[in-house]
């Protein structure tokens, strides 16, 4: 991932490995799960991580936080008549949480947050067997 960071007139490049990115990796958990019967299934998704790092700028130091959380479940039903179609619907809800905390040269320390909760999203598909 190569990124700028900062505000308008004073921004930096980040760049960061994939070696990297695990190092940042504070704890993490992931489960996927799949149950299926003749004419029903259900099943679901679930992601969460916590990433954290100080990052040295030219001017401060930063202490970062970010949290990300996804879950997903969905259930399916396959008509008798129709074996080679499922009918499928589902629900997914995403969560993101960010931490900074900035220490200037004389120690002062400011703190941001920012909670950014997606509007849970329903969804329904139809798969086609051939």
């Amino acid at each position: 991932m190569d990124v700028e960071i900062g505000r308008p007139g004073r921004t930096t490049n980040v760049d960061v490995s994939f070696s990297d990115y695990v190092d940042f990796i504070d704890i993490g958990a992931a489960m996927a799960f799949e149950a299926r019967g003749k004419r029903w299934s259900a099943g679901g998704n679930f992601l969460w991580v916590k990433l954290q790092d100080d990052v040295d700028l030219p001017i401060t130091t930063v202490g970062v936080v970010i949290d990300q959380f996804l879950l997903e479940l969905f259930v399916g039903y396959q008509p008798s008549d129709w074996e080679n179609l499922r009918i499928i619907g589902g629900l997914q809800h995403v969560e993101f949480a960010e931490e900074a905390q900035h220490w200037w040269h004389a120690r002062k320390r400011e703190h941001q947050n920012q909670h950014c909760q997606g509007t849970p999203r329903l969804s329904l598909g139809i798969h086609v067997k051939r």
